[in-house]
């Protein structure tokens, strides 16, 4: 066992396959159905398998009746699945009211929904046909046809819609979307696109009879995006209070039958203290949970803490941009390693993760298949080395104690997220070991959406401090392509490197497992070399769960946490 290996071992409290979409093979059984050339070989090592979609604790063992409240600091913006962009309550409830192709679950396997059955590859893997399933109505009566999956996925991908600010851009990736009759859709790629059916195939898909007189602008801001009158899903919207909460009632007349729950309510508090109260006084029956109260949450004899291995990293973003004030300080590699190289995280992760969270090893979460330490630089906490790093580029210890250069000081502003205690507490203490080492960094912390907001849209910050999820397909085009540095997506710092372009193009347009392991691997040796941002923790998901709740433990997983196909079946025991 890898030292890697050892240390998810020792966050789980359990052995967890380090291939995170793939738990039920070994490592060698995986590589071995890897080499395996023809179109369904592939679908198969890849988790996507064929049968009923995921059900939780099953229809047969849930109540019927009752109500479950969920917390979360973060503000709903929209529930309307074109904008997905992790924003948490506003992307789950999303997939709660809009069914989509396929779904997912807690270890990346993907499952039929709207589709009859898993799709039809060509042996080039470039044309996918999907057969949706006939007679699932839209909750208005209309029939759900081929023509609204068309619809949906023009907007993600047609030029003409480059306005409306979809979650995922899809533009270049088919060549054509066509619907040759009502229970038919081909997609036809320009390249092999290993994502599509593990994650691109499973957006909530949208009534065109509803939406489709609206304008590309119009999407944008139309009132459906908090309301939506005609859905899908198992739920339908009650109510939306701006900044409150959202609440969902049970769609009896959905394809899937309807939720067991009468009603779903995700309530939006202000801290991870409020959502432990409101835990431990019973008014809320799930919500996130800060590690330093996980001992508080542990006593509560009504909660359960329920955990798992992350797909996420809490990352440190620079800017990068040279049009940006703040690339003076970190356009020099020296200084973004010698920022790493400063932080006992070992010593962070015991007084503020509470040991919940691993060191930082790579740009890829423990998870993901693709992850590597493999001839990846590392940054232990050396303050020697972080000192000397500084002062081979130039930025010298001044009379104040703040480093300078060109008569600059280095100061800077780092922004991160309020509402969650572990990471304005890491940010402090990030800010006072910054200041031992001569460098003086200021906080700034702003609501979730605000920060989001920073990372993917305005883009002025000096540094972030923010968690960024992979999904269950490693493909971080999104994320860290040169192309992806546009507003609206995720690469924030505008890093280009273009042998790490290469390496993430190559691994999204080939099928072949092996291949795409060894282009990762050169992809985080390029990252972890270059830096343009820090992953400095591998955190572990936590959640407090009233023990009245059914259905939940065990299905809630790192690659489900958003499709949540589980809600469907969860119950409350006593039934109110």
């Amino acid at each position: 066992m890898s030292d890697n290996e050892k240390k998810i071992v020792e966050l789980d409290g359990r052995v967890v396959n380090l291939f995170g979409g793939l738990p039920q093979l070994t490592r060698r059984t995986f590589l071995g159905r890897a080499a395996m050339t023809s179109a369904a070989a592939f679908l198969a090592a890849c988790g996507i398998t064929g049968g009923p979609a995921p059900s939780g604790t099953g229809t047969s063992a849930a109540k019927k009746g009752g109500h479950f409240i969920e917390a979360d600091t973060t503000e709903v913006k929209s529930v309307n699945p074109l904008f997905f962009s992790g924003e948490e309550g506003g992307d789950w409830i999303g997939h709660m009211l809009f069914a989509g192709l396929l779904t997912g679950d807690a270890k990346g396997v993907s499952t039929p929904v709207l589709a009859s059955a898993m799709p039809t590859v060509s042996s080039d893997e470039k044309t996918i046909t999907f057969k949706l399933k006939q007679g699932v109505k839209w909750s208005d009566g209309k029939e759900l046809t081929a023509d609204d999956v068309v619809y949906t996925y023009t907007i993600h991908s047609d030029p003409a819609y480059k306005n409306t600010k979809t979650g995922q851009r899809l533009a270049g990736r088919f060549d054509s979307i066509t619907a040759p009759d009502p229970y038919t859709i081909i997609f036809k790629l320009t390249k092999v696109w290993p994502a599509f059916l593990i994650a691109n195939a499973h957006y909530g898909i949208i009534p065109k009879s509803v939406f489709g007189s609206l304008s590309p602008d119009d999407l944008n801001t139309t009132p459906l995006n908090q309301n939506p009158t005609v859905v899908s899903g198992a739920w339908k919207m009650a109510s939306f209070k701006q900044g409150q909460q959202v609440e969902l009632a049970r769609n009896d007349a959905s394809f899937m039958g309807g939720a067991s729950l009468d009603n779903y309510v995700l309530r939006q508090l202000a801290t991870s203290s409020a959502i432990v109260n409101a835990l431990a006084t019973g008014e809320i029956d799930m919500g996130v949970l800060d590690p330093s109260l996980l001992s508080r949450v542990q006593s509560l004899s009504n909660v359960t803490v329920y955990s798992y291995v992350s797909n996420g990293c809490d990352f440190l973003y620079y800017q990068l941009d040279p049009a940006k004030p703040g690339s003076v300080f970190f356009s020099d590699v020296r200084v973004r390693q010698a920022l790493v190289h400063a932080l006992d995280r070992e010593k962070m992760i015991k007084s503020i993760y509470f040991d919940q969270a691993a060191v930082g090893v790579s740009v890829m979460p423990l998870s993901s298949w693709a992850q590597t330490t493999d001839g990846v630089a590392k940054y232990p906490f050396d303050k020697a080395k972080a000192e000397s790093l500084l002062d081979a580029a130039g930025w010298k210890m001044g009379s104040s104690g703040v480093r300078q250069k060109d008569g600059k000081d280095m100061k800077f502003e780092i922004i991160t997220q309020s509402g969650r205690a572990p990471y304005s507490d890491l940010v402090t203490s990030m800010v006072d070991q910054w200041r031992a080492i001569g460098v003086q960094a200021t906080p700034k912390l702003l609501e979730a959406n605000a920060a989001t907001d920073q990372r993917i849209n305005k883009r002025d910050f000096d540094t972030l401090f923010l968690p960024l999820t992979i999904g269950a397909d490693p493909d971080v085009t999104p994320a860290w392509h040169s192309g992806a540095a546009a507003v609206g997506q995720y690469n924030s710092g505008k890093w280009s490197n273009a042998q790490a372009d290469k390496a993430i193009t190559d691994a999204a347009n080939t099928n072949d497992i092996e291949t795409r392991k060894k282009l990762y691997a050169q992809f985080q040796q390029i990252f972890m070399n270059e830096l343009p941002a820090a992953p400095l923790f591998h955190p572990k998901a936590l959640y407090g769960l009233s023990k009245r709740v059914l259905g939940v433990q065990d299905v809630l997983g790192a690659y489900d946490k958003y499709q949540r196909a589980w809600m469907r079946t969860v119950s409350v025991s006593d039934g109110k």
